[in-house]
């Protein structure tokens, strides 16, 4: 497995069309108003499976197929240990079907948000796309629920976020 459309979350993978898995209205009803920048937009479904609680899917906000350019599956926490305890166990997983991959951990680095703390397992393609087990540890003012995810992303989506999304 050396590409990342070979990595699904809830039998959805990257370059796939959103309108395969969901209505148009039902997408468009689920935008999350996250970003200062509308090139691309989120939505959030309840998850069906018992591993995630929630999917985060993003697109290009005017492509008319909606197609997929990150998957985000989202599962609650009872603490940071013990989102890091599961990242672990999913990230050896994950080197274990994507071997040839490099690997990158990085713990305690800044949300491009600025809104807390990640703490995670990065695997890069050649491409400069990647996956990602990481939990979520925000700023207790804002008063956010922290969490863990996996994620697969597109580079330009991941440009966009670090440059030009939070802006």
């Amino acid at each position: 497995a050396d590409d990342i459309r070979d990595f699904q979350i809830e039998e959805m993978s990257i370059g796939d069309s959103l309108l395969d898995y969901f209505n148009k209205e039902k997408i468009t009803n689920n935008i999350q108003e996250y970003y200062n920048d509308d090139e691309y937009s989120a939505v959030v479904f309840a998850s069906s499976s018992v591993e995630y609680d929630f999917i985060q899917i993003h697109f290009k906000t005017y492509d008319k197929k909606f197609i997929i350019h990150s998957l985000d599956g989202i599962f609650k926490i009872e603490s940071i240990k013990s989102c890091i305890k599961k990242k672990d166990k999913i990230a050896k997983e994950i080197s274990e079907v994507f071997s040839s991959l490099t690997k990158e951990a990085r713990d305690g680095w800044n949300m491009a948000s600025g809104q807390g703390k990640l703490y995670g397992v990065m695997y890069k393609f050649s491409s400069g796309d990647f996956i990602e087990v990481v939990c979520y540890e925000y700023k207790e003012e804002l008063k956010k629920p922290n969490h863990g995810r996996v994620a697969i992303v597109k580079k330009d989506l991941d440009d966009w976020i670090v440059y030009k999304a939070h802006k």
